[in-house]
């Protein structure tokens, strides 16, 4: 279950700095796919307004469809 006690969790989006900030998926529900076989992505920049619709659009694209 979620924070809430009511909403559960699907996913969590984690996000890594290193020499580039990239974006990664943890997944709590196995029924989940990514689009494709991504794993990660990294974004134009650091910080990028886009960078968290990029990563629900690649890492739950069915949420979307």
């Amino acid at each position: 279950m979620g924070a809430d006690g009511i909403n559960p969790i699907l996913f969590q989006i984690l996000v890594g700095d290193a020499d580039r900030q990239w974006l990664e998926a943890h997944y709590f529900d196995n029924s989940i796919r990514s689009l494709g076989k991504i794993e990660i992505i990294v974004p134009a920049r650091p910080d990028d307004e886009n960078s968290l619709l990029d990563a629900c659009l690649a890492f739950n694209p069915k949420h979307f469809a």
